[in-house]
């Protein structure tokens, strides 16, 4: 194949109707597909609800504890969807290849390198001041998850590959399969099945690993034979080190591994002192984590496609379609926001309910501080939005340092900051200190969208979009 002859169509020429129609072409299949893979651990917090309090406490602790590590890595790696898109617009099927190639071997490394303290989890969490008991009894849930570390991490970045080549239906159907296989071996894993013993939180740990396994075998096929995949050649010379890609990937995605970072370790952070306020506390915590994670999955599609979009229109230089992108991503952006905040507000109850078992002691307690946490959930729905789907903008043209600087102060200065001057300076309780998260998510998104029009008046002086 002629490595400069790979043509696309021009993002945003058919207006602001049309370049909405684009990313949600690209979305809507996205979206489904985040939904199937947050199901993968909303199945895994519903199983932990099912055995007992004690397991969902522990269990979350443990999600919360190895969260940081893989989501910097998720979101180091994510840069690799920009670049593969940029290389598209250009036409370079070498731009693209090198790209994958390079962010393989970046998630096999870092997968192995961040599975130690994963493993070490049990140890390092009474430093943290958690209960060892809780800690201890997630000691085989750490085990798999470590295990499962670079499995999960080549698995993103074949996930990227089919997204930026605007074919999500691809990973939608991986992800499809992975969370049945961990739905079914959840039950057979966890709870046992004949003469295979339950596992309990090791196993729901051990069920996730085999189903991550299960959809890197199946994405490897479906880019092996997709007319539309299979013509990028992406594993020729595979095991060739790339130095100048791989510097490249850190460069850029150092920052943005950082931006995700900031964001997920408020939360981790957030829960670490919730968890001072004991199981139940801890436990409304992990409800309204996933919630919130849930809903998240529709913006952050929006935020993807517009990632791509962008990616392609900053690799052809073409600063209209750039424009046309970014209002239309805005305009989806506060639309699924507006959409969320309903649900959950509405829901709120129900929602409260539905990872508790009816016969558990501690139901009440739970329920009383979850439902005011969802509602706070519900009201950072639209920032949340907007500021997940502005940064997507500004990575797709290579602005991730500022960023990631942003977010860093705006979710550990601010948030984690008033979430200890609301829970334990002042004393107000669980809920004011989930509130801490909400004034962070506001304030990030304000800023986020102020840098994105700050970038557009400077692409109009200078007239390159990808100055980096």
């Amino acid at each position: 194949m002629n490595e400069q002859n790979v043509k696309i169509k021009a993002a945003g020429e058919t207006g602001l109707t049309g370049e909405i129609k684009a990313i949600l072409h690209l979305a809507l299949p996205l979206a489904l597909s985040q939904l199937v893979w947050i199901g993968i651990s909303t199945s895994d917090i519903w199983i932990m609800g099912r055995i007992g309090t004690l397991e969902l406490a522990s269990g979350s602790l443990a999600m919360r504890f190895y969260q940081p590590f893989y989501f910097w890595t998720l979101g180091m790696l994510s840069v690799t969807t920009a670049l593969m898109a940029q290389g598209l617009g250009a036409g370079d099927a070498s731009r693209v290849r090198r790209a994958f190639r390079s962010g393989v071997l970046l998630a096999s490394f870092f997968g192995l390198l961040f599975a130690l303290p994963v493993w070490a989890g049990p140890w390092l969490l009474p430093y943290l001041g958690q209960d060892p008991a809780l800690a201890a009894y997630a000691g085989d849930f750490f085990l798999w998850t470590a295990i499962g570390l670079p499995i999960i991490f080549v698995f993103q970045m074949l996930r990227f590959f089919s997204v930026s080549m605007g074919t999500p239906s691809m990973q939608l159907l991986a992800s499809v399969i992975g969370l049945i296989a961990n739905l079914v071996l959840n039950e057979i894993l966890a709870l046992g099945l004949g003469p295979l013993p339950a596992m309990g939180l090791g196993g729901i740990a051990a069920a996730t690993t085999i189903s991550y396994a299960i959809t890197v075998l199946i994405m490897i096929s479906i880019v092996g034979r997709h007319e539309d995949l299979k013509k990028w050649d992406i594993f020729r010379n595979w095991w060739r080190l790339d130095r100048a890609s791989v510097k490249g990937i850190l460069r850029l995605g150092t920052p943005t591994g950082f931006i995700v970072l900031s964001e997920t370790s408020m939360f981790a952070i957030v829960s670490l002192m919730l968890g001072v306020f004991g199981a139940a506390a801890l436990a409304a915590s992990a409800i309204s984590f996933q919630v919130t994670s849930i809903a998240f999955m529709l913006p952050l599609a929006v935020g993807q496609a517009a990632l791509v979009r962008t990616g392609r229109a900053a690799g052809a230089e073409d600063i209209s379609a750039l424009r046309q992108t970014g209002r239309a991503a805005m305009t989806l952006a506060m639309g699924s926001g507006l959409v969320n905040m309903l649900v959950i507000l509405i829901f709120r109850e129900q929602l409260a309910e539905l990872f508790l078992a009816s016969s558990d002691g501690l139901v009440e307690q739970v329920v009383v501080l979850a439902i005011p946490m969802l509602i706070i959930t519900a009201l950072f729905q639209i920032p949340e939005a907007l500021q997940a789907v502005t940064i997507a903008l500004l990575r797709g043209m290579n602005d991730t340092f500022w960023p990631a600087l942003i977010s860093m102060a705006g979710y550990w200065v601010v948030g984690v900051g008033l979430a200890w001057v609301f829970g334990f300076t002042l004393g107000l309780g669980p809920t004011a200190v989930w509130g801490a998260i909400g004034i962070a998510l506001v304030l990030n998104g304000l800023i986020m969208v102020s840098r994105w029009f700050w970038q557009l008046r400077r692409i109009a002086t200078d007239g390159s979009i990808l100055r980096n």
